[in-house]
């Protein structure tokens, strides 16, 4: 089943086609009409429409391309973002970014809110019209704006104000949490489960093989093979994923590292923000 669309938003926002370039504006998809028309201030509206959605556990959109840019936000759970063999989490504090054509995927971590906005590529700002799938930051300013659009109350003046106010304030961040890809292997799926459930299990490779009936190096192989990275840097992954989850629900830092398997705050801090570029503080519901 796909996502559940909330009443008030238009369905049909999500298409599955990669854009050709087109000689003029393309139609936009739910209203049929030249996109970028609605008159504002300085000329046309450059955010098409707003769309959100409420994802359960494991529920995303599929792989799929917009003419548009898009601009992804979750104000409520985490979701992981994908473009190609790259993917990464994002949460209330951040959010992502799609230039119009590219294939990507959206899937929740958990249950999640999720505010999509759809940006007019021949009216948006060169600084983001030459970015490429990016995280941004979505501090509270950034936050109340894509609210404010997202409830279409505003007349068209108001609206273009705010556009063109978040457009501006849209910045990349220095780093992001990367959500680690599944190996596929029966064997290293039971590892990646069983780190999923509990990621400060600080089981060796050695201990896990004795577990799946593997050799500590072969478990070693399939997850380079796999996911891309060694389990090392795997099992950290998973770590600050998993973090990121927690501090979006407002857990304080020393709890979060616990969790996560670190032996105290100092050390979590450090791996977070060496990951990340910034303070596991920051990453927090309202932080």
């Amino acid at each position: 089943m796909g996502p559940r669309a909330d009443t008030a938003v238009r369905r049909g926002a999500l298409s599955s086609s990669a854009p050709t370039e087109p000689a003029r504006p393309p139609a936009d998809p739910i209203r049929g009409e030249p996109i970028g028309e609605a008159a504002g201030p300085g000329g046309a509206v450059p955010v098409l429409r707003s769309a959100r959605y409420e994802l359960a556990t494991g529920e995303g959109f599929g792989v799929h391309a917009h003419p548009e840019h898009q601009l992804v936000w979750a104000p409520r759970g985490v979701v992981d973002v994908r473009v190609g063999a790259e993917a990464w989490s994002i949460g209330p504090t951040q959010a992502a970014w799609f230039p119009g054509g590219t294939e990507h995927d959206v899937v929740a971590r958990r249950p999640a809110s999720v505010h999509c906005a759809y940006v007019d590529p021949w009216r948006c700002p060169a600084a983001l019209a030459g970015l490429g799938p990016a995280a941004l930051a979505a501090t509270p300013l950034v936050c109340e704006l894509l609210r404010f659009l997202g409830a279409d109350a505003a007349d068209g003046r108001e609206r273009a104000h705010a556009e063109a106010l978040l457009l501006s304030l849209l910045r990349p961040v220095g780093g992001r949490v990367v959500a680690p890809r599944m190996p596929r292997d029966d064997r290293a799926v039971v590892v990646a489960r069983a780190l999923a459930q509990d990621p400060a299990d600080g089981r060796s490779l050695e201990q896990w093989g004795r577990l799946t009936g593997a050799s500590a190096r072969t478990l070693a192989r399939i997850f380079v093979a796999e996911t891309g990275v060694p389990f090392a840097r795997w099992r950290a992954q998973q770590r600050m994923s998993a973090a990121a989850g927690l501090l979006d629900e407002g857990l304080p830092v020393g709890v979060v590292a616990r969790r996560v398997g670190y032996a105290g705050p100092s050390a979590f801090v450090a791996a977070y923000r060496r990951a990340t570029g910034r303070p596991p503080a920051a990453s927090r519901r309202g932080g």
